[in-house]
Protein backbone atom coordinates (compact mmCIF):
# COMPACT_ATOMS: atom_id res chain seq x y z
CA UNK A 1 0.00 0.00 0.00
CA UNK A 2 1.58 4.00 -0.82
CA UNK A 3 2.17 5.54 2.38
CA UNK A 4 -0.19 8.12 1.21
CA UNK A 5 -2.86 6.30 0.66
CA UNK A 6 -2.47 4.74 4.21
CA UNK A 7 -2.25 7.64 5.97
CA UNK A 8 -5.39 9.02 4.11
CA UNK A 9 -7.22 5.49 5.75
CA UNK A 10 -6.14 6.22 8.98
CA UNK A 11 -7.01 9.78 8.82
CA UNK A 12 -10.41 8.50 7.42
CA UNK A 13 -10.86 6.07 10.46
CA UNK A 14 -9.73 8.80 12.88
CA UNK A 15 -12.66 11.20 11.33
CA UNK A 16 -15.37 8.28 11.97
CA UNK A 17 -14.55 6.70 14.92
CA UNK A 18 -16.68 7.59 16.94
CA UNK A 19 -14.58 5.75 19.77
CA UNK A 20 -10.51 6.47 20.21
CA UNK A 21 -8.98 4.59 17.65
CA UNK A 22 -7.02 1.91 19.00
CA UNK A 23 -3.40 0.10 17.49
CA UNK A 24 -5.78 -3.30 18.52
CA UNK A 25 -8.32 -2.28 15.79
CA UNK A 26 -6.09 -1.18 13.54
CA UNK A 27 -4.32 -4.90 13.85
CA UNK A 28 -8.06 -6.29 12.69
CA UNK A 29 -8.50 -4.23 9.96
CA UNK A 30 -4.65 -4.30 8.52
CA UNK A 31 -4.37 -8.15 9.70
CA UNK A 32 -1.62 -9.28 6.81
CA UNK A 33 0.12 -6.08 7.38
CA UNK A 34 -0.64 -4.82 10.79
CA UNK A 35 0.52 -0.81 10.83
CA UNK A 36 2.01 1.11 13.54
CA UNK A 37 -0.70 3.73 14.47
CA UNK A 38 1.65 5.98 16.58
CA UNK A 39 4.08 6.56 13.56
CA UNK A 40 0.83 7.53 11.15
CA UNK A 41 -0.64 10.00 13.92
CA UNK A 42 2.72 11.59 14.21
CA UNK A 43 3.36 12.00 10.75
CA UNK A 44 -0.27 13.02 10.52
CA UNK A 45 0.09 15.56 13.39
CA UNK A 46 3.36 17.28 11.19
CA UNK A 47 0.94 17.76 8.49
CA UNK A 48 -1.57 19.74 10.28
CA UNK A 49 0.99 22.05 12.58
CA UNK A 50 2.25 22.60 9.07
CA UNK A 51 -0.43 23.68 7.26
CA UNK A 52 -2.23 25.17 10.42
CA UNK A 53 -5.11 23.07 10.80
CA UNK A 54 -7.89 23.76 13.24
CA UNK A 55 -7.02 19.94 14.43
CA UNK A 56 -4.86 17.75 16.21
CA UNK A 57 -5.01 14.11 17.56
CA UNK A 58 -5.37 13.78 21.43
CA UNK A 59 -4.73 10.78 23.17
CA UNK A 60 -7.44 9.20 24.85
CA UNK A 61 -8.15 6.46 26.55
CA UNK A 62 -5.48 4.26 25.32
CA UNK A 63 -5.97 5.32 21.46
CA UNK A 64 -6.74 8.66 19.37
CA UNK A 65 -8.90 11.02 18.60
CA UNK A 66 -9.67 13.60 16.09
CA UNK A 67 -10.44 17.04 18.29
CA UNK A 68 -10.84 20.65 17.61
Amino acid sequence: MVEKELINIIEALLFASPEPLTQSKINLIFEDDPQILSEIVEQLQKRYHENDHGIVIAEVAGGYQLVT
